[in-house]
């Protein structure tokens, strides 16, 4: 297993740097702004505090607008779980606010955005995340699926009946993982929060693999404590087992981009903000499943040991 290991990353050897896009399916190559605010989990939910959050989100995201990375090619700038309030998601001068932001890159800019979402058509709110271009219109929109119990739902309350008592409905539920398609072709799994430590549950199987997957988190419940690491971990796995780029931007950290190899190419530091502009790498080409050749492996070792008994006794 280590021999394999060191064989496979001794093929990543790319200048990380400068996209490659053998592997792109004639994808333009696209920059990816991270937004980490790091906003104290005390103060996140206060609503005099909300306006002052939200420029925050808006500074840190101008502050890119004229990176190198940026220019004249399709930018898609990420702000963490749940970065936007239920107050803002619609409201019209959050939307002009956010449109002139993007315009300020030279080339077609989106934001995508962790957001508290009311749906009027079933009455339902959802951790979602929505999409906006830079006319401040949201053109698409992901709901969680994969809800935290008692955090964001309350299990069996449809026997229980226990919302009333406690005062909370919970979240709605989402119809699963999904690819989002951008105009300009780049295709990305949106993830919220622990939906990335699932394995073989964060791209949705019946379309065509996306160039990346993108989680939005909020780790500031955890402080300074080994969950932001372990949760940082587990996404690094899901890009090894898929073969694809993950991105990963949290509140207070830490924010990181993994290459298909589980390299490492960006990673924040934990409770501190930042701001930065990369261009994201191409996943690789689908190939053999490694769980078949986890498989093989363990089907060589049994045969070996039993070829070892044989000759021993």
């Amino acid at each position: 297993c280590f021999l394999y290991g060191y064989l496979r990353l001794e093929q990543s050897n790319y200048d990380k740097t400068v996209l490659d896009n053998s592997n792109n399916n004639g994808n333009s190559p696209v920059a990816l702004v991270l937004v980490q605010p790091n906003i104290k989990q005390s103060e996140k939910w206060v609503s005099r505090l909300m306006p002052a959050h939200f420029y925050k989100l808006l500074d840190l995201t101008v502050m890119q607008a004229n990176a190198p990375e940026t220019e004249n090619t399709p930018t898609y700038v990420i702000w963490p779980e749940t970065a936007l309030p239920l107050s803002f998601v619609d409201n019209p001068q959050a939307k002009k606010l956010i449109a002139q932001s993007l315009k300020k890159f030279s080339g077609p800019a989106y934001l995508i955005a962790g957001a508290v979402r009311h749906d009027a058509r079933n009455d339902k709110y959802y951790n979602s995340i929505v999409v906006y271009n830079n006319q401040g219109e949201i053109i698409k929109s992901y709901d969680k699926s994969h809800l935290v119990p008692f955090g964001e739902y309350m299990p069996l309350d449809n026997i229980l009946n226990l919302a009333p008592i406690v005062g909370f409905e919970g979240f709605g539920k989402g119809s699963g993982a999904k690819s989002l398609e951008m105009p300009e072709g780049f295709s990305f799994s949106p993830l919220i929060c622990y939906e990335i430590i699932f394995p073989q549950r964060v791209i949705d199987g019946s379309k065509p693999k996306p160039y990346a997957i993108i989680n939005v988190t909020n780790d500031g419940w955890y402080g300074k404590s080994a969950g932001p690491y372990q949760h940082f971990t587990q996404a690094r796995f899901r890009a090894i087992e898929e073969r694809i780029t993950v991105v990963r931007v949290a509140n207070s950290g830490i924010s990181a981009i993994f290459d298909s190899y589980g390299n490492t190419l960006y990673k924040s530091e934990l409770l501190k903000e930042a701001s930065v502009a990369v261009i994201a790498p191409p996943s690789l080409p689908e190939t053999f499943k490694f769980r078949y050749i986890s498989v093989l492996i363990m089907l060589g070792i049994i045969g070996f040991s039993m070829y070892r008994r044989k000759t021993l006794f």
